[in-house]
């Protein structure tokens, strides 16, 4: 099969990330239409509750947060459980940030620091204090690299994590209508199990495990050594 070039594999050519805030900035109600029809938010949400990466004093980061889907999910949860927490996030897409930010706003009960950046330049382009982590998780945002970049990108998630802190990511699974839906219209890569599997195979990391999650990616969650 051939791979999908994605965007940000186009944006390693060109050297900047106009092409890719601009693919999305332009298409930021779409992808909001999107996640509510295929019921992407309560399905992050029963993940979430189910799990232990919400807790007291808990610090997260969703890297490369978009609208504020998964933020907001994470932080519904802290305010029922009346946890204290701090919640982080980036994007490299300001119309999506933007709307991460009011949303957050609408929530002020703990805090959230969202700021821009490019998933492929951390830890260093984040401050210092956005480390030390008790998990980072990420939600259909690590199919846009090159495939040669999604290994990299990974070892470097999982540095900003404390020593037993979680990666947890959702990404797209290949499959017949996500090559023609999500391949095709939305420029994404998508992945075989086993290229999961290889991909999280990082000195820092130990892979737990790899679930399908819907009927579009797997739900992967990982360990940092």
């Amino acid at each position: 099969m051939t791979e999908h070039r994605s965007i940000w594999h186009r944006k390693e050519a060109t050297g900047d990330a106009k092409e890719v805030a601009d693919f999305y900035g332009a298409r930021t109600a779409i992808y909001e239409l999107m996640i509510r029809a295929v019921g992407h938010r309560k399905s992050l949400q029963r993940f979430f509750e189910a799990g232990p990466y919400v807790h007291e004093d808990c610090r997260i980061l969703d890297a490369g947060c978009g609208d504020g889907a998964l933020l907001d999910v994470l932080h519904g949860i802290v305010d029922r459980r009346k946890y204290k927490a701090e919640l982080y996030g980036f994007d490299l897409t300001p119309e999506m940030l933007r709307k991460a930010q009011r949303g957050a706003a609408r929530r002020t009960c703990h805090a959230v620091h969202l700021m821009p950046a490019d998933v492929r330049d951390v830890p260093h382009s984040l401050p210092d204090s956005w480390a030390g982590l008790d998990a980072v998780v990420s939600a259909g945002m690590l199919e846009y690299l090159g495939k040669d970049e999604l290994a990299p990108t990974l070892g470097k998630l999982g540095q900003l994590l404390k020593p037993g802190g979680s990666l947890v990511i959702f990404i797209s699974r290949d499959g017949a209508f996500n090559r023609r839906f999500l391949g095709k219209i939305w420029k994404a890569n998508l992945y075989t199990e086993d290229e999961v599997r290889a991909a999280f195979d990082q000195p820092g990391l130990n892979l737990k495990k790899i679930t399908p999650f819907r009927s579009w990616g797997f739900a992967v969650e990982a360990v940092a050594r």
